[in-house]
């Protein structure tokens, strides 16, 4: 029995008798036509994108499923994110797929773009898109999150934008063992616009700033 190869293009499996294959064949297989409206990038190990012209060759026998992405562009983008030179086949980008690129927590970072001339640089939320054909090439870099929140009166900093309810608890009872007969009550203010103060139950999360005031209350049932 012949020995078949996979490889995933645009998230779904395909498969090829040949070790090796061409960019040509690879939007063939994925019914991307007319090939010359199509741009082919393969993600390399270490995360970044790279594009494959149609008459190019890869190498099916290495270890590991070989991820492709497609675009149906005339043109592809170069960006930088951390000091790493990237190529993007559309005109804009979301702040996870930058994240990706730099191989970093998307739960534990932020991705930046760099404004040069301006105080301030600009977050990039998950699901918010950038725009990549401004004149020039877009620089990016990411930082670990850090935020001071005060949880019964003291600062606790934590490396997420929200916490879950459970999370909340362990850090303002981090020696309590989960008991059938404890019952913990969560209340909340100083939060960001999405939820400026209120009170939480097990199973839900919250969105937190900087100074946010969360307190929780311990009871036991008898």
């Amino acid at each position: 029995m012949s020995k078949s190869f996979q490889v995933k293009i645009d998230g779904e499996i395909f498969s090829f008798d040949d070790p090796i294959v061409t960019g040509t064949q690879l939007l063939n297989a994925a019914g991307k036509r007319p090939l010359d409206e199509y741009l082919l990038f393969q993600r390399l190990k270490d995360g970044q994108f790279e594009e494959i012209r149609l008459e190019e060759s890869v190498d099916l026998t290495l270890p590991g499923l070989e991820r492709f992405k497609t675009f149906r562009s005339g043109e592809s983008f170069r960006l930088t994110v951390d000091g790493r030179r990237f190529e993007w086949g559309a005109p804009e980008i979301t702040g996870r797929r930058l994240k990706m690129f730099a191989d970093v927590d998307p739960d534990g970072f932020d991705v930046w773009l760099e404004i040069r001339g301006q105080e301030a640089d600009v977050i990039i939320a998950d699901k918010e898109t950038t725009r990549l054909d401004t004149p020039g090439i877009e620089r990016f870099y990411t930082a670990e999150i850090s935020i001071t929140i005060v949880v019964n009166g003291r600062p606790r900093t934590v490396h997420k934008r929200s916490l879950s309810f459970t999370e909340l608890v362990k850090i303002a009872f981090p020696d309590t063992q989960p008991a059938p007969n404890t019952i913990f009550t969560m209340v909340f203010k100083n939060g960001p616009d999405e939820n400026p103060q209120g009170s939480l139950v097990e199973g839900q999360s919250v969105a937190l700033n900087d100074r946010m005031i969360i307190n929780v209350t311990k009871t036991d049932k008898s």
